[in-house]
């Protein structure tokens, strides 16, 4: 067994994501140095989703952004002097911790005292549940156990359907739209947080990261797959296969299939580039 680490609202998501992901983010003494710097992809999509907070912070003229980023203490006090503070509506990076668990929340609005609403923004078109949710529901159970009662919870997103009138500003009243979830991040809060969390800290508490299946994600996704799960992968792992096709993967994991030169080229599903891999993969040409 070693020392659980604490956990952050971006831990857990990614623990959901892959629990070998989440562990070895929070055991980044051990395995920060194995990790591939951003690709330059991701570095576009982070810079992309800090433009959209930007602009979502706007639509609270006069809010307050918490100004202490890596003190997670002094963030958290700076945190409570300001909801106790009349003179502020919105919060923005309002920190909350208890317990070992940590979040940063995109938009806390005051409505009376200590209760607020939860508004977090996402730089995607819609929300997605499976994703959003979880994150959601991880902070306002935080927040309630701070002291906080969230009265509701919205996703702010982009209008797919905004159209920007060119020059340097935005309507910011179309561009975003937002997405009452306060029922079903309640009930996912009850249903799915308590055994989350008590599998997470009992994987995070181990001496080594859990086992998971590679996916086909885990290729392009990861930054621990080339010099973590690559090395203990077979020698062609099915993942490498290309393509997001979540059928075909699913029917070579159903049959047993983990290695691609074990996949027959008349299996159902396999597309003309599936065909070019698997002959390279018959010559021992390599596929990344």
């Amino acid at each position: 067994m070693c020392a659980t680490p604490g956990i952050s609202k971006s831990r857990f998501t990614e623990y959901l994501k892959c629990p070998k992901l989440g562990y070895m983010s929070c055991h980044r003494d051990r395995y920060g140095a194995l990790a591939d710097p951003p690709s330059g992809m991701t570095k576009r999509l982070l810079a992309a989703g800090t433009i959209v907070g930007r602009l979502a912070r706007e639509r609270f003229p006069g809010g307050y952004l918490v100004s202490h980023v890596l003190d997670p203490s002094a963030a958290r006090a700076e945190t409570e002097v300001v909801i106790a503070d009349p003179e502020v509506a919105d919060i923005f990076e309002a920190a909350f911790a208890r317990g070992g668990l940590l979040s940063r929340a995109d938009v806390v609005h005051k409505v009376e005292g200590k209760v607020v609403d939860l508004i977090e923004v996402k730089a995607s078109n819609d929300y997605k549940k499976s994703k959003h949710i979880p994150d959601a529901g991880f902070q306002i159970a935080l927040m309630e156990e701070a002291g906080v009662a969230v009265r509701s919870v919205a996703l702010m997103h982009l209008d797919p359907a905004y159209t920007h009138p060119g020059g340097s500003t935005y309507d910011l009243a179309a561009l975003f739209l937002s997405d009452d979830v306060t029922a079903e991040v309640r009930e996912w809060v009850v249903t799915k947080l308590p055994d989350l969390l008590a599998q997470m800290e009992s994987d995070l508490a181990q001496p080594d990261p859990p086992r998971v299946r590679l996916k086909n994600s885990c290729v392009g996704d990861c930054p621990y797959y080339r010099q973590v799960c690559r090395p203990e992968a077979p020698a062609y792992p099915v993942c490498e296969l290309g393509g997001n096709h979540p059928k075909l993967f699913a029917e070579l994991e159903r049959a047993g299939i983990k290695d691609l030169s074990e996949v027959p080229k008349d299996f159902p599903g396999l597309k003309a580039g599936h065909l070019m891999r698997l002959e390279a993969v018959e010559r021992g040409g390599l596929l990344l």
